[in-house]
């Protein structure tokens, strides 16, 4: 039985504070204030996680950045060469192993996404990484479509804002809604929007 206690406290403490990094930052959330939302004393926080940082580690794993990271770079390869990669069986199966991980970590994703939040961690640049590393995809997927392409400093700019817009709608759409269909529904409203501008912005004449 006290194996079992401790592992529930345990469990509330991650749960609140993946809640107050995710909703307040991690500069902005203190172990009181953890403690407070989990209803445990702020002695019991520190009985299981020795500071802040290594309680941010455990609710939000430098190994669950890498896979977040690793997906949706192979979400942006896997359209590479395709008119349209909502028909290409490989993109699909990313997007929808991507779409449920950003479910079932629905608060962890959020975090990582918002450079604000995550400002003071070692998660610090995951977002404007991020950002770099898709426009870089991106281009590389408009050069094979067309040998040609050379992106100008607008399509950079334009690319950069398209993709920071992606990653702050995920963002979004990650806290504004809690139910499974409604984050489906939301991402695949904005997936079409964001599909048909980047097709028209790469492969203009």
């Amino acid at each position: 039985m006290a194996q079992f206690l401790k592992e529930d406290v345990q469990r509330v403490i991650r749960r609140a504070a993946l809640e107050a990094f995710a909703e307040e930052g991690f500069e902005a959330a203190t172990i009181a204030h953890i403690a407070k939302r989990a209803g445990v004393s702020t002695g019991n926080v520190y009985r299981y996680f020795e500071n802040k940082e290594v309680l941010l580690l455990d609710v939000v794993p430098e190994a669950f950045a890498r896979q977040v990271s690793r997906l949706l770079r192979r979400r942006v390869e896997a359209a590479r060469g395709h008119a349209d990669p909502r028909k290409v069986t490989e993109w699909q199966d990313v997007s929808a192993e991507l779409l449920d991980l950003a479910i079932e970590n629905r608060l962890a994703v959020a975090f990582l996404f918002d450079p604000q939040k995550a400002a003071g961690t070692v998660h610090a640049g995951f977002s404007d990484a991020l950002v770099v590393d898709l426009v870089a995809l991106a281009i590389l997927h408009a050069r094979s479509r067309d040998r040609r392409f050379e992106p100008s400093a607008a399509d950079h700019l334009v690319l950069t804002r398209i993709y920071r817009g992606l990653v702050d709608t995920m963002v979004a759409v990650l806290r504004a809604h809690a139910a499974e269909a409604d984050i489906r529904d939301a991402v695949d409203r904005f997936s079409t929007y964001h599909l048909a501008g980047l097709k028209a912005l790469l492969e203009r004449t």
